[in-house]
């Protein structure tokens, strides 16, 4: 699991590089927004079931400390059963628990799990999106656009056989997500299967913390044991 979180590192490498350096002077780290807020879909996952919901997607061009640039996508979109609003940056899918939303990306070798970067003061009263974007800009930093969170800990019982293209390949690739459900329980499942789909795995995650609580490995209790 080392290895395979380390290459996955490296693929990431200029974000987490500048996200590292959390305690230099934060003029050194400059943002842009490239162009207007496009309308955009977003699959919103809820107990209820899935669905999508309309959001609105913005480009930033953040130049780091090292002279180097990277873009960051950014999404705004209102959960209407619940009203809770996502400033945050663009995620493959979305989560509405009672404790909040959390965003899920899939990258190769591991399935990273985000929070909202932005609480905005009485959000409910922001029907405007154009409003909300204003807010944004005038209070995302660079450093919160290059801000890196950690992976889902799958605590080891996923080894690293499981992240790989194939059984025989040493290159990570990206973990199939069959279905998210929102359990009564609160907590989370995931139903994952490998990049090849040789194995499949259920996770069952507290859905305030993320920490995992349990895990079905092909059809057997690997965690807890």
């Amino acid at each position: 699991m080392f290895r395979l979180l380390l290459l996955t590192l490296l693929i990431i490498g200029s974000v987490q590089a500048a996200s590292a350096q959390t305690n230099a002077p934060r003029h050194l780290l400059s943002k842009k927004l490239i162009g207007a807020p496009k309308p955009s879909r977003a699959k919103l996952i809820s107990r209820s079931g899935s669905t999508t919901v309309d959001s609105e997607r913005a480009i930033y061009s953040v130049t780091l400390r090292n002279g180097r640039q990277t873009t960051v996508g950014l999404e705004v979109f209102r959960d209407d059963q619940t009203k809770q609003l996502w400033v945050g940056k663009e995620q493959d899918l979305y989560v509405s628990t009672e404790h909040g939303l959390i965003g899920l990306k899939v990258l190769p070798g591991a399935i990273f799990d985000s929070r909202g970067m932005l609480k905005i003061e009485d959000e409910s009263s922001l029907t405007n999106l154009s409003d909300i974007w204003r807010i944004v800009d005038e209070t995302i930093t660079p450093e919160m656009l290059v801000d890196f969170h950690p992976p889902l800990d799958f605590h080891g019982a996923l080894d690293d056989t499981f992240l790989l293209l194939s059984p025989t390949s040493s290159a990570p690739g990206r973990p199939r997500v069959n279905k998210v459900s929102v359990l009564h329980k609160g907590e989370i499942q995931l139903d994952i299967s490998s990049p090849g789909g040789d194995y499949n795995a259920i996770a069952t995650f507290d859905d305030q913390t993320l920490n995992l609580k349990k895990l079905i490995l092909d059809g057997k209790q690997v965690f807890p044991k």
